[in-house]
């Protein structure tokens, strides 16, 4: 399944590259994906930790040595 994916992806950038210069194909997909990845390490990962230290620890100040301690 995974090499399928990958030839659709590879002849769809390949299609994308025959209409556009690769700076503006470079630019677009910029936009396209590391906009969003910011979007969400900034905004949804620190929210999504708050949940997980409010459900899991019963209180907000969750941190990774508090979850990884062996008992």
């Amino acid at each position: 399944m995974m090499p399928l994916l990958f030839a659709v992806a590879g002849m769809s950038s390949y299609y994308a590259l025959r209409k556009r210069s690769t700076r503006e194909y470079a630019k677009e997909r910029t936009n396209k994906l590391l906009i969003p990845l910011i979007f969400g390490l900034l905004l949804i990962i620190p929210i999504q930790s708050y949940i997980a230290g409010l459900y899991f620890n019963g209180h907000a100040n969750f941190t990774i040595a508090s979850s990884s301690k062996c008992s």
